[in-house]
């Protein structure tokens, strides 16, 4: 007797189910995520105030001397008014504080960076302001390739730690 016999296989996948279920509500919620991933950005900035380059590893221009002139002439003034050492010459970071002023918020799906200082855009993406002073971009709020890479780790970690 010649006959082919047709195998069944009954397998119960809910379990895989249940597992995939769970991986996407917790994709859904990844405040505990962005409350890690904080730090690292906020680390982040202050290397880029510190290496003084943007995104595409170009170095910032540095400042105008009319600008560099003058913030030495006021941090003398201010020196002197407060009885300590006057400086010989400007520092040299072109934003100052500004990349420390990052602000990091987020929610359940949402991490957003931004500057507290409402002047830093143009400091951000370059332009005219004021009395038609030229500023050129310096890119000083993103993240790095690095933090990025970090983030899709953890982010990846998060949802695959419910299955």
């Amino acid at each position: 007797m010649t006959g082919f016999v047709q195998p069944s296989i009954r397998m119960d996948l809910e379990d895989i189910d249940d597992g995939f279920d769970a991986m996407k509500r917790r994709a859904r919620d990844l405040r505990s995520v962005w409350r890690k991933f904080e730090p690292i950005a906020k680390q982040d900035q202050k290397e880029t105030a510190r290496l003084a380059e943007g995104p595409d590893k170009q170095k910032w221009e540095p400042l105008a001397r009319t600008t560099a002139s003058k913030r030495l002439r006021r941090r003398q003034a201010s020196a002197r008014r407060n009885r300590k050492r006057v400086p010989k010459r400007v520092t040299k970071k072109p934003l100052g504080r500004l990349p420390r002023q990052a602000q990091f918020r987020f929610n359940r799906d949402t991490f957003l960076a931004r500057s507290r200082v409402k002047w830093s855009g143009i400091h951000q993406d370059g332009g005219v302001a004021g009395k038609g002073a030229r500023i050129p971009a310096r890119t000083h709020v993103y993240f790095s390739d690095d933090s990025l890479e970090r983030l899709r780790d953890m982010l990846a970690e998060h949802v695959a730690r419910a299955f």
